[in-house]
């Protein structure tokens, strides 16, 4: 039982810590020109520069809304799931720019002007990712939107 709990408060914790940097950085983009986060992904050249602005939009509210689904406790797993993915192609994204060769004056994690450097972002991303699956496998637990739609009637009573 002790153990459950503190699986439960581990999961909140992981929860509310990815939830709230997704946020943060979504916030961040979205406050800011979009021109400074397409000109980031542009410097990626994986996708053509035309769809860079549209990128860098969708990118932005998904971390928004991803961030506050994870927050609340809202489709945690699916919610969890999508950030994980997120953090996994950035992962890949500056993996290949440190193969091709290609200098990144900032990765575009949180908006422009954080300064981080490739190889820096990869291992931020790998210590989120490991957080995010503490997420993804326990963060429906505690204080979650899920827990409270998913009871059933018997257990309500």
């Amino acid at each position: 039982m002790k153990n459950e709990t503190t699986l439960s408060a581990l999961g909140l914790m992981c929860r509310l810590i990815i939830g709230g940097i997704f946020l943060y950085a979504g916030f961040l983009k979205l406050t800011a020109p979009p021109e400074e986060f397409a000109a980031a992904i542009e410097a990626y050249k994986i996708i053509p520069p035309s769809m860079a602005i549209w990128v860098a939009h969708a990118a932005s509210w998904s971390e928004i809304y991803l961030g506050m689904f994870l927050v609340a406790g809202f489709f945690t797993r699916l919610s969890s799931m999508a950030l994980g993915s997120m953090l996994a192609f950035f992962m890949l994204a500056l993996t290949s720019t440190l193969l091709r060769k290609i200098k990144l004056l900032d990765c575009g994690c949180f908006g422009s002007g954080g300064g981080r450097t490739a190889p820096s972002a990869i291992l931020e991303d790998i210590v989120l990712l490991l957080i995010t699956i503490m997420a993804f496998r326990y963060g429906d637990r505690l204080l979650a939107i899920d827990t409270w739609i998913n009871k059933s009637p018997k257990e309500s009573k």
